[in-house]
């Protein structure tokens, strides 16, 4: 079945006509300042992924009153303000998980081993220590922190075999072998874990072990993710989850995506000091997401501070908060 080719509409009287056509409001809204610039400057696709899943809402019963435009720009300027306030507590949750990581692979591994593949361990054939230390090291490379980034220069010009080639360019683990083996001698692990991406980073929390496995060890008991989530003050059981959430959230914040009325991919646990809070959100909501986050800020004070001010900006908008599963939406779909 061939799908239907949607035409270009340069307007902001042929959006309204489109959006009134598709059933979303019964008449041509009456526009308001404010709401005329953000219709001009705004995505008309993007809008509509409001408008579709705001109609829903409106007919399944779940938001109340009749339908208006209004209703739904005030929806997406509060999606701006939460993804503003939530990407302020992603960069601190960021900043507790590597600070409790290194703490934990300081006090537990050499903090120059983090380049050893040894101490990470093998889950896969595709997530081996010798993949993770590879993409470890090229984050490093590409580092532009002056402390790392004039050493490395200096070190790779005295053993390199063409000083010209550019460090970011480089794809052969032999060619850098003596670079590596430098950098593990001089520059240790808190001087380079910033360089780490959020999936890196996750991955070597997830795989690092205290000593080399062997078969005869129980290898959940030799995984420092544990004593990183312990760190943190977290139950260790659901912290991979957690950090997949979080990764997730992260990229769908900083690429500007929609959060509301969005179900999450890579569902965490609903953290359990905030049950009350949580009893009837839906499970796949953001809402659970923006606690995982808030869960993560390092200690109880924090995780507390952080929950109060994203449940109470949140709740500012009825709506919204409805199209972030405080209330089953996804869940009853299935």
């Amino acid at each position: 079945m061939r799908m239907e080719t949607q035409v270009f509409l340069p307007s902001i009287k042929k959006r309204l006509e489109y959006m009134v056509s598709k059933g979303y409001f019964s008449e041509e809204p009456v526009l308001a300042s404010g709401d005329s610039d953000m219709l001009e400057y705004t995505n008309f696709h993007y809008l509509l992924g409001y408008c579709r899943n705001y109609h829903k809402l409106k007919k399944e019963g779940a938001i109340p009153g009749k339908p208006a435009l209004s209703e739904v720009l005030d929806i997406v300027r509060m999606d701006t303000q939460v993804s503003s306030l939530i990407y302020n507590y992603l960069r601190q949750a960021e900043q507790a998980l590597r600070t409790a990581w290194v703490h934990v692979f300081c006090d537990e591994r050499s903090p120059f081993e983090y380049l050893n593949p040894d101490a990470y361990y093998s889950t896969n054939q595709n997530k081996t220590g010798e993949t993770l230390t590879r993409d470890m090291m090229r984050h490093i490379l590409r580092y532009r922190e002056p402390y790392v980034r004039e050493r490395i220069e200096k070190w790779w010009k005295s053993c390199s075999r063409d000083p010209h080639t550019r460090l970011e360019h480089l794809e052969d683990w032999g060619d850098i072998e003596e670079l590596r083996k430098k950098m593990q001698r001089e520059l240790p692990l808190w001087s380079v874990v910033d360089s780490f991406s959020m999936g890196v980073l996750s991955r070597a929390v997830s795989q690092s072990i205290l000593v080399a496995a062997e078969e005869s060890v129980d290898i959940e008991k030799m995984m420092l993710y544990k004593k990183t989530a312990e760190y943190m003050g977290i139950n260790h059981k659901h912290f991979e989850g957690r950090l997949k959430s979080l990764t997730t959230l992260r990229n769908r914040v900083a690429h500007g995506s929609r959060l509301w009325m969005m179900p999450t991919t890579d569902t965490s646990a609903k953290p359990k000091i905030f049950k009350k809070d949580l009893r009837e959100a839906d499970r796949k909501g953001m809402l659970v997401s923006f606690a995982n986050v808030a869960l993560l800020q390092g200690n109880a004070r924090r995780q507390r501070e952080a929950w109060d001010a994203i449940k109470a900006l949140v709740e500012q908008n009825q709506s919204y908060c409805v199209g972030v599963g405080s209330q089953k939406i996804f869940e009853k779909q299935r």
